[in-house]
């Protein structure tokens, strides 16, 4: 379905691909490349609502795909997860409440665009 997203865009069928691509990140909640590309279209298109829209989706998936991860190797890794959360709480790199003081880059420049697109609005 990718490649077909990817077919439409070069060929200028630009709302066939933002279906695709929006058929992907609804199978794949968190496809950063799928997501990426949508927003570039629904920008293409002048559809900032829209585009907000999955920005703020996109950032919700991705966040629970990570923690989702997370979870799962800490389940796992027991140990190797205890020692690893007592260094990052030893060296400042963790909240009182266990979540990380820097956010990942891709959520970060998600949370950028959606600023340069609430300012469109």
């Amino acid at each position: 379905m990718l490649e077909e997203a990817a077919e439409d865009e070069a060929a200028g069928k630009l709302e066939a691909a933002v279906t695709l691509y929006e058929a992907v990140v609804k199978q794949h909640p968190a496809h950063k490349a799928a997501y990426n590309r949508l927003m570039i279209l629904l920008r293409k298109l002048k559809l900032y609502k829209k585009e907000a829209a999955v920005i703020k989706q996109a950032i919700a998936g991705y966040e629970t795909a990570v923690k989702t991860r997370q979870a799962s190797w800490s389940a796992k890794n027991a140990k190797p997860a205890r020692l690893s959360k007592a260094l990052a709480k030893a060296l400042g790199m963790l909240t009182p409440k266990g979540l990380p003081t820097s956010e990942d880059e891709q959520i970060a420049t998600w949370r950028k665009r959606l600023a340069m697109v609430k300012k469109k609005l």
